[in-house]
């Protein structure tokens, strides 16, 4: 009984609670929610890789990069000139020295690391020159437009494995621009400190994109000119007429090594000349080879020797201006 009194006084107690009536919250609505997923995507930055511009320090190699603005702006007329004054490369064929051989004048050949040109490829855009020597890959650059290079790209090691033994030493990529559009007209003079080797260049490149500039063609004309630069020219440098000076070596040690005492001296000597060059020609009076019986003839003929060091054999012998025969010893 008493039990039941409880229940019955707390369900009174509960039916004394007013109640309301709930009111079911209003939806969002499709602005709301894409307003609210907004707000949580501000501040990241998506980004695609395929538009990434990668610069010399992301390969997996390291590459050395020059814009077409580095490469002019030391006024050379020749593009391996520039080239060749990093220190990854050897002027083994430059304006300066293309004459060194025969078939090479004019040649401006890269040479990476000293290896040799034949071990230096050229690239332009990625792909294979056309060679400038015959029976080799060697590629003179000089026949690549310089008002169309974009950049130059120079990669020194870890080549071969890709292009092949002409890459031992590295890769030379000329990247050429292939959206120019309109008319350039460049031109420029220069000359030396010493007033001497005059140098000129005029290009003139035309181009037209088209097919919404997904189709592009240009053209390139281009005149350089220098002078030459003769030994004569600058005599105090050169020693052309007085001779150089220079530490030279005094005692000959190879063929004839009883004539000291076995080590190599070297001395600081004045007017030391080329004996084998000259405008009017040069010969060498060759010393015979010794055998058992020209002992005697060698003694008396050839330089060189103790019994006599005034020979003719054995010397070389260069013509002056007038037609007179002279020895060069020096």
């Amino acid at each position: 009984m008493r039990s039941f009194m409880l229940t019955g006084a707390s369900a009174l107690a509960l039916s004394a609670i007013p109640s309301f009536a709930q009111q079911a919250a209003p939806a969002a609505t499709a602005t709301q929610v894409a307003a609210a997923a907004d707000a949580e995507d501000e501040g990241i930055i998506l980004v695609t890789g395929s538009r990434i511009a990668r610069s010399g320090f992301d390969a997996p190699v390291p590459i050395t990069t020059l814009s077409a603005a580095e490469l002019t702006a030391n006024g050379n007329v020749s593009i391996g000139d520039t080239l060749n004054q990093l220190p990854a490369f050897r002027s083994t064929f430059s304006t300066q020295n293309s004459g060194r051989f025969i078939g090479t004048a004019g040649l401006n050949i890269l040479d990476l690391r000293g290896i040799g040109t034949g071990r230096t490829l050229v690239l332009v855009n990625g792909r294979r020159h056309v060679t400038a020597q015959p029976g080799s890959n060697s590629v003179d650059v000089n026949t690549i437009p310089t008002d169309l290079i974009e950049r130059v790209d120079v990669v020194t090691g870890g080549n071969s494995a890709v292009y092949g033994s002409d890459a031992v030493a590295g890769v030379v990529n000329f990247v050429l621009d292939d959206k120019f559009d309109g008319l350039r007209l460049r031109g420029q003079s220069g000359i030396s400190s010493q007033g001497d080797r005059p140098t000129q260049l005029v290009t003139l490149t035309a181009g037209k994109n088209f097919a919404d500039n997904r189709g592009n063609i240009a053209i390139n004309l281009e005149y350089s000119n220098s002078e030459q630069l003769r030994n004569l020219d600058r005599p105090n440098l050169s020693g052309a007429f007085a001779g150089r000076n220079q530490f030279n070596a005094v005692e000959n040690v190879l063929t004839e090594p009883s004539t000291g005492n076995g080590i190599p001296d070297t001395a600081f000597l004045r007017g030391v000349r080329n004996i084998g060059f000259s405008d009017g020609g040069a010969f060498a009076a060759t010393c015979p080879a010794a055998t058992p019986t020209n002992a005697a003839q060698r003694a008396l003929n050839c330089t060189g020797l103790r019994s006599n060091t005034n020979a003719e054999l054995g010397r070389n012998f260069v013509f002056l201006p007038d037609g007179s025969l002279v020895p060069n010893d020096r």
